[in-house]
């Protein structure tokens, strides 16, 4: 195990995205130790797993099986589990819907290496949406990229070296989102990961809440925004039962005891490496968290209302079916090019060399290939033929599929 990463691969189902994943890495040649830990065990997966040297040649696969994810319980249990298996220095989350950025990554590395007093590093993300095919199996899989968004505002990602737990806290838990895929060094994410399992949350937002919260605490934090790191893909989460109705679930999860339980937790922490006034600080995490769980709120609420009739959405809608083939798709083209471009732009104001982007520019075209090429199509049909089975796709729609 020469890479001093771990990239901790946790899997609940979306077996052709776990392919996707290590195909991509595969053809990118990552050199890091991918631990895959799996909650919902498909056999197609398990016998490419178990000749992955073959499938996967140039990866460093060590895959592991778990009772299923029935419960946030049971994900926290393997989590904790994979976490101490892990023997690199550094480890990093990844949800196999999305990407790992290589040359992000490196830089992350090195930066982690030569800073002892961080606990983390990460650079800046991005997004992309895929043009929805009409095959059920081949749905957010395949097909033409819609636009690249960047999320790499400063706003997302706060870098903090103060010296205070506290104050690291204060100044970055209003708006760290990313954390979670963050860079770690590997003792630090087994502690988050420990924790997470003993206060057992029953929501999900609260156990974000507690990582990125406890992330902070443990040290200093660095968001290099000149670089990317991860590229996610919108619109693939798995479903939550909170997303299904979230009154059913705020009632009969342990939300305010959970959130009680936190900040128990978050400053008996805080107070062991520090001077703090506890009960004054719970009150400044109440503050904090405040408009974040208004917002979910607001969005779960309105998810369950009729949405509005947005005029320029239909407006675009009766275009896209008007306008004949060639105009659309040299619209989606031009709108798709400055997506990207938006990326590098940002990257640019964030102090990023000319150097570093061109390497990502060849990562963005190389995962370009493996969302639109037909390649990828074409492994799944020769290795894992079955996950397209009852009739779905052919050999040749899933190429047409991909090249649409």
């Amino acid at each position: 195990m020469s890479s001093p990463l771990t990239i901790l691969l946790p899997l609940k189902g979306r077996h052709l995205h776990t392919l996707r994943f290590l195909w991509h890495a595969n053809n990118a040649r990552m050199p890091y130790h991918f631990l895959i830990a799996d909650g919902l065990v498909n056999p197609v997966i398990v016998e490419l797993m178990e000749r992955s040297a073959e499938a996967f040649p140039n990866l460093d696969i060590e895959y592991i099986r778990y009772p299923d994810d029935e419960t946030l319980s049971h994900f926290y249990r393997k989590m904790v589990d994979a976490s101490q298996r892990v023997r690199t220095r550094y480890v990093m989350q990844a949800g196999n819907d999305d990407f790992p950025i290589m040359s992000g990554i490196d830089r992350c590395l090195d930066f982690l290496r030569a800073n002892p007093d961080f606990s983390s590093c990460s650079g800046g993300f991005a997004a992309f949406e895929m043009k929805v095919v009409e095959d059920a199996k081949l749905r957010h899989v395949v097909g033409q990229i819609l636009r690249f968004v960047p999320l790499a505002q400063s706003r997302r990602f706060p870098d903090t070296s103060a010296d205070s737990a506290a104050q690291r806290i204060r100044e970055a838990f209003g708006c760290a989102d990313f954390l979670y895929y963050a860079v770690f060094r590997a003792e630090i994410l087994a502690t988050i990961l420990q924790e997470l399992a003993e206060l057992n949350f029953t929501d999900t937002h609260l156990h974000e809440n507690y990582f990125s919260l406890r992330g902070y605490s443990l040290g200093k934090v660095r968001s290099d925004l000149a670089v990317v790191t991860y590229i996610s893909q919108i619109g693939t989460s798995l479903p939550l039962a909170a997303e299904n109705d979230w009154v059913k679930h705020l009632l009969r999860c342990r939300f305010t005891s959970d959130w009680e339980a936190l900040l128990s937790r978050i400053c008996a922490s805080v107070g062991t490496v520090e001077v703090i006034d506890k009960e004054q600080f719970a009150d400044e995490i109440r503050d904090l968290y405040a408009p974040k769980l208004r917002a979910a709120l607001q969005w779960h609420y309105a998810a369950q209302a009729t949405p509005p009739v947005r005029p320029l959405t239909v407006a675009r809608r009766w275009a896209r079916a008007v306008a004949p083939r060639g105009v659309v798709k040299a619209v989606e083209d031009l709108h798709r090019l400055r997506c990207r471009e938006s990326i590098f732009a940002v990257l640019r104001s964030s102090g990023a060399l000319d150097e570093y982007i061109s390497t990502f520019r060849r990562e963005c075209a190389d995962l370009e290939r493996t969302l639109e090429g037909t390649e990828f199509a074409e492994f799944v049909h020769r290795h894992a033929p079955s996950l397209l089975v009852d009739g779905e796709v052919s050999r040749g729609e899933i190429g047409r599929a991909a090249a649409e």
